[in-house]
């Protein structure tokens, strides 16, 4: 599974919150998040758009660390 960035504001933004891909396409509602971009991002829409894109989902992330012995 691939995460995204977040290229919106979103309240978890700064800790752990990141966009996956849904695998839909099409003209995302206004308030949906989407993916676009050269690097892929995570964007709001902020009204109804009439262009397709991949519908994303924020999923909140737990970063794990492996320390090394």
């Amino acid at each position: 599974m691939k995460f995204y960035r977040l290229a919106d504001y979103h309240p978890n933004q700064k800790t752990t919150a990141r966009a996956i891909n849904t695998h839909i396409r099409r003209p995302p509602k206004k308030g949906e998040w989407y993916l676009s971009g050269a690097i892929p991002a995570a964007y709001k829409a902020p009204n109804d758009l009439s262009t397709e894109y991949l519908i994303a989902e924020i999923v909140d992330t737990e970063v794990i660390r492996r320390i090394k012995d």
